[in-house]
């Protein structure tokens, strides 16, 4: 298992501001999980939610974080200005990621392929994000990098198979990952393995602040592991089209 340095730094997290949203259930959602985060004395931040600009519900997928450096990865022009106007007022130096070695573009990287763990940095590769990405990026933000490949389809990105819950316990469905990134991940931490159904219903996609955990009230079985290694649980009801909390929210410390 690998020994991070860990900083004891109280979280800090962006998300729309449920009082801009006309959708009921969305604001019932969304005002669940800022309560949560709030109880657990994280710092919140809230920005308007705008119809012409959705992708800025599910920032999570638009930007990777790391060291007050900010990696777009979004094609949606506004919601990106808007993204990046706001991380820029926070001191935030925004990034792109440069074409590798003699490509004409930039690489192909989506910001919920990436999961940071102290001075860590996974990455999942093989379906929308390029290998590469691993050296290009442990260069830019001087971090360790694990590569993990996914290689069923039917999860496109590492965030929704693979949370990370501290330094030495993860969430994760293992069966999504070569057999060399399974190896990599048990070497790293201690797996809660997640049931296929519960992974479908947004059970990776949970908000973890020190022991407390968010998770999907249909996720019971998850609850269950979770508690067995001492982790409190608390639920979010959701509609099946939801992926789960932390596909709402930005972490930017």
């Amino acid at each position: 298992m690998i020994s991070y340095l860990t900083a004891s730094i109280m979280s800090e997290y962006l998300i729309c501001d449920p009082n801009s949203l006309s959708d009921t259930e969305e604001k019932t959602y969304i005002t669940t999980v800022i309560d949560f985060m709030i109880k657990n004395q994280a710092t919140i931040h809230q920005i308007p939610y705008l119809e012409y600009a959705k992708e800025m519900l599910h920032m999570h997928k638009m930007v990777m974080i790391y060291n007050k450096k900010a990696y777009l990865t979004s094609n949606q022009p506004v919601a990106t200005t808007i993204l990046s106007s706001w991380l820029r007022q926070k001191l935030f130096h925004i990034c792109r990621i440069k074409p590798f070695q003699s490509q004409k573009s930039a690489s192909n990287f989506i910001a919920s392929d990436t999961a940071v763990v102290d001075n860590c940095l996974y990455i999942g590769y093989g379906m929308d994000s390029e290998h590469h990405l691993t050296q290009v990026l442990s260069k830019d933000l001087a971090i360790i990098v694990r590569d993990l490949e996914l290689i069923d389809r039917s999860y496109k990105h590492l965030s929704s198979i693979f949370k990370p819950l501290d330094s030495g316990t993860c969430l994760c469905y293992l069966p999504a990952f070569s057999d060399k990134s399974q190896n990599k991940i048990m070497e790293d931490f201690t797996v809660i393995h997640v049931p296929e159904q519960e992974v479908r219903l947004g059970a990776c996609h949970a908000i973890c602040i020190d022991n407390q955990v968010l998770i999907p009230t249909q996720c019971e079985q998850t609850a269950f592991m979770l508690s067995q290694h001492d982790y409190k649980v608390s639920f979010v009801d959701q509609q099946d089209s939801y992926t789960g909390p932390k596909d709402y929210i930005l972490k930017i410390n």
